[in-house]
């Protein structure tokens, strides 16, 4: 971004973290411009902006290890086509930035013909961690916050579902979360398991060959 001095000083903008940059034009002589590096500061704003349940604020916590590297396991968890094939569901995103993945992107979980629930995107962070907020289908409020972590190690992907419930009172929430909730993610994450294993040694023999 690019102000002139007079443009600064109008919006009594201090000039600390500015480079000064003058130019000089035929009939006005030099005018000073300050330049600020807006990729610097949209940085800095998304470290401001971290959205992480904390393993001390979670109601529920499931790790496995998934045979594949961060990337992969990354692409299992989030493409769409790929989540239908393991959660036993049918995935689609919409809300995506220019094409693309990110904070604000929302996937639908449909059954048949009844849509069971809604994934928000509030934090975004390959191959580290992202965030998500559920709701229930049909505009229902939102259930329950989760980060899914992802660490590397020799042979896979170690993944980390935090979940924390937003429902009322929260006590009978994680009562549901562990009777309900999470025989089913087990069941789903078995198959997720399977699958991965199965493409990368279908890969593997590809290669081989």
């Amino acid at each position: 971004m690019l102000l002139t001095e007079a443009c600064l000083r109008r919006l009594e903008l201090p000039e600390a973290g500015w480079l000064v940059q003058p130019e000089s034009y035929e009939g006005l002589g030099e005018i000073r411009g300050f330049v600020l590096d807006l990729h610097a500061r949209y940085r800095e704003l998304l470290e401001l902006r971290r959205v992480v349940v904390a393993d001390e604020d979670a109601d529920l916590v499931m790790t496995y290890d998934l045979p594949a590297p961060p990337p992969a396991a990354w692409e299992w968890l989030n493409d769409p086509a790929k989540r239908s094939r393991w959660e036993g569901l049918h995935v689609y995103a919409d809300g995506l930035l220019q094409g693309r993945s990110g904070p604000g992107m929302r996937t639908h979980c449909v059954h048949g013909k009844k849509e069971k629930n809604v994934h928000t995107v509030l934090d975004w962070r390959p191959f580290d961690y992202f965030t998500i907020e559920i709701s229930g289908g049909g505009g229902t409020p939102k259930m329950a916050v989760n980060t899914v972590r992802l660490e590397a190690f020799d042979g896979g992907t170690r993944v980390t579902d935090l979940s924390r419930t937003l429902i009322r009172p929260r006590w009978l929430s994680r009562v549901i979360l562990r009777r309900a909730f999470e025989p089913d993610m087990r069941r789903a994450i078995q198959r997720l398991r399977d699958l991965v294993s199965k493409e990368g040694k279908s890969t593997g023999e590809v290669a081989s060959g």
